[in-house]
């Protein structure tokens, strides 16, 4: 569905509804009463035309990350911003209290080519990326209270463990840091995260990122760089062997060097023959075996599914990530008839498991 920003806002007043308390059993209420926030990356469009997919997010969420709608090349592609999908986003969201977060500001992927060449060139790097994250916190000020300031920096197969990006080639090695103090400028109260994926398997290259990770956040606290916390997006596999105690010491060290954690992307790939009941079994405890190990740690704060439902998964919307057998992934909590699944009741489990802390 193609709408114009008018046609937007339209069906967003329209579509409001009344707010609503979590209700028991649903995954944002047993998330509140254990100390957590449990969300999930969200569609506009969907939203605007699947009436059970907005009741869905409503019920089962108290975060929603707009899935590509805050990306640079969705909010400035022609050097004009445009936030109208993530207004229509907030707008329908906003009277059942789900909070938005905020993905993302600085990334490798989703730009602009203008932007992508002004990152990259030392005349004009420093300033493109100073006046984007100032444009886009400006704008969503009081309205988003946690964002994705830097997005998949690491690179395990450099020597420094990092990604040479358009801002790395143009403003320098320090990038990061820039784009967080000038997150922080832009809106001091906002928590500002760095996120990442590729960090829960057992081979070297997984390994090699998670010292890269650790090694990042010790240099940015050693300057007193504003980073409050970190994502650990998990794109999980079935194929992909996970040793939970090692996981479960990494994200320890990591919240040692005084950052917050949340689980920002979670889903389970699998390309098993299996029966489907089979299969939701195995992916559901996959995700329960991860969270076990992450929410282990005091500092564990949200969990955030890339998807709430198999419907619209990025894993059934992207050609290279189809199963084998043509079938559809089963990758998220609920299934394409907005059924719960195994993974749902993972998730409680792990939530219900985790040690105690603070609300």
């Amino acid at each position: 569905m193609t709408l114009n920003r008018q046609q937007f806002l339209g069906l967003t007043a329209a579509t409001t509804t009344a707010a609503a308390l979590p209700v028991e059993g649903s995954l944002r209420g047993v998330a509140g009463r254990h100390g957590f926030m449990f969300g999930a990356a969200v569609r506009s469009g969907a939203l605007i035309a699947d009436p059970r997919y907005r009741a869905l997010v409503t019920h089962e969420c108290g975060l929603a990350t707009p899935e590509g709608e805050l990306k640079w090349n969705a909010v400035d592609a022609d050097r004009g911003y445009d936030f109208h999908r993530a207004e229509a986003i907030q707008a329908m969201l906003a009277l059942s209290g789900v909070r938005l977060r905020g993905h993302t500001l600085v990334w490798h992927n989703a730009l602009p080519r203008w932007a992508e060449l002004a990152l990259a060139s030392p005349e004009t790097g420093r300033r493109t990326l100073a006046d984007h994250i100032q444009a886009v916190m400006a704008a969503w000020r009081g309205r988003i209270d946690s964002w994705d300031v830097v997005n998949e920096a690491l690179d395990p197969g450099e020597a420094d463990g990092m990604r040479r990006s358009p801002a790395f080639r143009g403003v320098g090695p320090d990038y990061v840091e820039v784009a967080f103090r000038t997150a922080r400028d832009a809106a001091p109260t906002a928590e500002l995260v760095y996120n990442d994926y590729g960090l829960e398997g057992t081979d070297g290259r997984s390994e090699a990122k998670r010292r890269a990770l650790l090694r990042l956040i010790e240099q940015l606290k050693s300057r007193d760089t504003p980073i409050d916390a970190v994502g650990l997006q998990a794109h999980l596999s079935l194929e992909q062997a996970f040793d939970q105690p090692s996981y479960a010491a990494f994200v320890r060290k990591l919240s040692g060097l005084g950052v917050d954690i949340h689980v920002t992307e979670l889903d389970v790939a699998d390309h098993s023959t299996e029966a489907v009941p089979v299969r939701d079994r195995r992916i559901a405890d996959r995700a329960e075996e991860f969270l076990d190990a992450v929410l282990d740690t005091p500092r564990a704060r949200s969990i955030m599914t890339w998807g709430l439902t198999d419907l619209y998964s990025w894993l059934n919307d992207w050609g290279r990530y189809y199963r084998r057998d043509l079938t559809p992934a089963r990758a998220l909590p609920f299934d394409a008839s907005y059924r719960p699944k195994p993974m749902a009741d993972g998730i409680r489990r792990a939530m219900r498991g985790a040690p105690s802390r603070a609300a």
